[in-house]
């Protein structure tokens, strides 16, 4: 028999295999349930909805207990996923053999439509890697805003004395505004900055801000003068992403609560089904 005739047919069989492979590692728990697993795979299959679910429907907002929702949920999703691509990989020789029916189908597509909904990126976060507030937000702080408020120009206007997050050089910084746009900085031989009033005063130097420009300073005065992160500098109105952002947590407490949410899932998990090697 001529190769060339039996071309389309391969072709045929290669795509039919990625995309039954395709479709196994998009829907977490339908390739356990059609091989005959059914317990184990709609165990992943329920978490994973159950969790994207839960993310359609719960309305973002900056605080500690949406933060804990999402790293909570999102690390467990990602475990039931990373089981059932583990699965699906040790099964690859097989996939063939796994039919897709109507019912299967219609359930990619629900599963598809749910898990990979289209939601509105409103959740920002900055990790904190100085001293600069210490300690209203100090080094390890995890602190998260709402990006919509920053796309929408925010509307209640930036006044001296609030906390900004701002971006300059693909990095996020926070601190403090000291200083707003139509206002003469003066600094003293030690740039300490004072918002000047009278001409009279006698200024080692000045800035004068210009439209859309705020003078930063950080709350601590310790800081180190070669410390990497600027206790004080000009922004930018355009480089602005988040005014007065809430402390979450912090990295080091989030780590430790992490691998114990990991050691504990991966526990119930070998509870309720246990190995058979």
């Amino acid at each position: 028999m001529n190769i060339k005739d039996n071309r389309p047919d391969i072709i045929q069989r290669i795509f039919a295999y990625l995309a039954k492979f395709s479709i196994f590692v998009a829907v977490p728990g339908l390739h356990l349930f059609l091989s005959g697993k059914r317990a184990l795979g709609a165990f992943l299959s329920s978490v994973t909805l159950a969790i994207a679910i839960a993310f359609i429907f719960v309305s973002y907002e900056p605080s500690r207990q949406y933060f804990l929702f999402g790293i909570y949920s999102g690390t467990i999703f990602l475990l039931a996923w990373m089981m059932s691509v583990g699965f699906v990989a040790s099964n690859l020789k097989k996939l063939n053999k796994i039919r897709l029916g109507v019912r299967s189908i219609l359930f990619v597509v629900v599963s598809i439509s749910v898990l990979y909904w289209p939601q509105e990126e409103r959740d920002g976060q900055h990790l904190e890697f100085s001293y600069n507030l210490c300690p209203a937000i100090c080094f390890g702080d995890i602190t998260a805003y709402d990006n919509k408020i920053g796309r929408s120009g925010f509307p209640d206007g930036i006044t001296r004395g609030m906390v900004i997050v701002y971006e300059k050089d693909d990095f996020s910084y926070a601190n403090r505004v000291f200083a707003e746009p139509g206002q003469l900085l003066c600094f003293d031989q030690n740039y300490i900055p004072k918002i000047m009033i009278k001409e009279d005063r006698v200024c080692h130097s000045k800035i004068f801000l210009e439209k859309n420009e705020y003078y930063v300073r950080g709350d601590n005065k310790n800081i180190p003068d070669d410390s990497p992160i600027p206790f004080s500098e000009v922004v930018q109105f355009s480089e602005i992403l988040a005014v007065d952002p809430t402390v979450v947590g912090n990295w080091a407490k989030f780590y430790e609560m992490s691998i114990l949410l990991v050691v504990k899932t991966l526990s119930l998990f070998d509870k309720y089904f246990p190995s058979r090697t």
